[in-house]
């Protein structure tokens, strides 16, 4: 089975810069609305997992290794060897219209967190502490099972018994239940500018991760902010050709002149009309154009389409 970096046709040590160029040459070369060849679709999904498993590789939810290779078996045991993991940020996920998506503006976002404990300094406790003999003093419920000469190593979380501190005190804080913090309701003003949607914001001071997606029902981006839209159109104007002025989310008005025997499900590319990658450079702009049947068709309309089936029938055309 090829690599992410094979199917990308690099090279396992490729910069970022590269891995992105040649992302976004292959997929505007096999992507579905441009790209009519059986199998297209099919390797445009490769080559967006390929993309998304260099530059987003997902962690395994257990690790295997070797017992006798850096494991000591003695290191929870130590009461002064802190094994406690950071506190991982708290992750909000925010959504904004295609228009935001093309200005500068400001946003609160309300936000739940946990915040550290004023009154056992955020410990959980005060007193003399003893290593819990629950975790050994690791703050967290490990489980190790063999399998062969391997081990797999399993992690359950945080330790209930010690609230993840490795430690107990003599005295639990009431004030958050020895958990060393407690929730609070806050606050934050973050400023928004084009480029921004489907990235994230990482606020280190608040321990915080905003990631930027969109709302839009009305609008799809693609993994390198190629804008897909579609629009409908009465099959008669398909046939005969008509001028359609797309208004778009950037506040500027773009003309088609469609050609004549519009197919179904076509599409046409608009360079640099897309999404903003930043706030100098866009993705392309792709409209799709689906058939629409008419509704509410009056008599006198469905009168002159009999008369073009009829004059189409005495030309033998149907």
């Amino acid at each position: 089975m090829p690599t992410p970096y094979e199917i990308l046709g690099l090279s396992p040590n490729a910069s970022e810069k590269d891995v992105k160029s040649a992302y976004r040459k292959l997929a505007k070369e096999f992507h579905p609305d441009v790209n009519k060849d059986p199998g297209a679709e099919t390797k445009f999904k490769e080559i967006s997992q390929a993309y998304e498993d260099i530059t987003n590789p997902k962690q395994k939810p257990h690790q295997e290794f070797n017992p006798f290779e850096g494991f000591d078996p003695f290191r929870g045991f130590d009461p002064w060897h802190q094994h406690q993991r950071p506190d991982p940020p708290n992750h909000l996920s925010i959504k904004i219209s295609a228009e935001d998506a093309f200005r500068i503006f400001k946003k609160n976002i309300q936000y739940n967190t946990n915040k550290k404990c004023e009154e056992c300094l955020g410990n959980g406790g005060t007193g003399s502490s003893s290593v819990c003999n629950e975790c050994m003093g690791s703050g967290r419920i490990i489980r190790a099972q063999q399998h062969g000469f391997m081990f797999i190593q399993q992690d359950l979380g945080p330790c209930v018994n010690c609230a993840g501190k490795g430690q107990k005190f003599e005295k639990i804080c009431d004030k958050c239940t020895g958990a060393g913090a407690y929730p609070v309701n806050e606050s934050i003003d973050i400023e928004i500018r084009p480029g921004m949607l489907n990235k994230s914001m990482l606020f280190t001071d608040k321990n915080l991760l905003i990631e930027i997606s969109l709302e839009s029902e009305k609008y799809f981006i693609d993994n390198i902010y190629n804008m897909l839209v579609n629009v409908e159109i009465d099959p008669v104007e398909a046939i005969i050709g008509k001028t359609i002025i797309f208004e778009h989310p950037n506040g500027s008005k773009l003309k088609f002149n469609t050609k004549k025997n519009l197919e179904h499900n076509s599409s046409v590319i608009v360079q640099n009309k897309g999404f903003p990658v930043s706030e100098s450079q866009n993705g392309n702009l792709i409209v799709k154009f689906l058939y629409k049947n008419p509704k509410d068709v009056s008599e006198e309309e469905e009168n002159i389409l009999r008369s073009y089936i009829e004059m189409r029938e005495k030309r033998n055309l149907l």
